[in-house]
């Protein structure tokens, strides 16, 4: 029995992504503020999180500084549970989108080799194959 450790196309396959579909919530199990926030985010996508909260915040224009300070709060919470149920998804570290990055699974890997000022690197799969780049 052969068994094979590492799998690639051959050169001239085309490589073809499929563009994955944005998951969708059921607008019953949304509120009305968390309608708001989805609204915000997709007329500008990707949005960083504090540009969104403030922007929100101002459009309610609270009476005094704790009372801006809470509703942030409030809003920041139902952004991560928007996260969290994936309504709402992660692009870069600060900032949202209402659409479902792409993810092919693999992110390369920097691999020192045994001389100095060497590196090679590697394309490391979910299916545990490894790709030399």
């Amino acid at each position: 029995m052969t068994v094979i450790s590492i799998v690639a196309p051959p050169p001239n396959a085309p490589q073809v992504h499929i563009a994955v579909p944005a998951v969708s919530v059921p607008q019953s199990l949304i509120d009305p503020v968390e309608q708001r926030i989805l609204r915000a985010v997709g007329s500008s996508e990707p949005i960083h999180i504090w540009k969104l909260l403030n922007r929100l915040v101002e459009e309610e224009a609270p009476p005094n500084r704790l009372e801006t300070r809470r509703r942030k709060l409030a809003l920041w919470k139902l952004v991560n549970r928007l996260l969290r149920r994936q309504a709402l998804f992660r692009a870069g570290r600060h900032a949202v989108t209402t659409t479902k990055p792409y993810s092919s699974g693999c992110e390369a890997v920097p691999f020192i080799g045994p001389f100095i000022g060497y590196a090679i690197f590697f394309a490391v799969c979910s299916c545990s194959n490894f790709l030399a780049l």
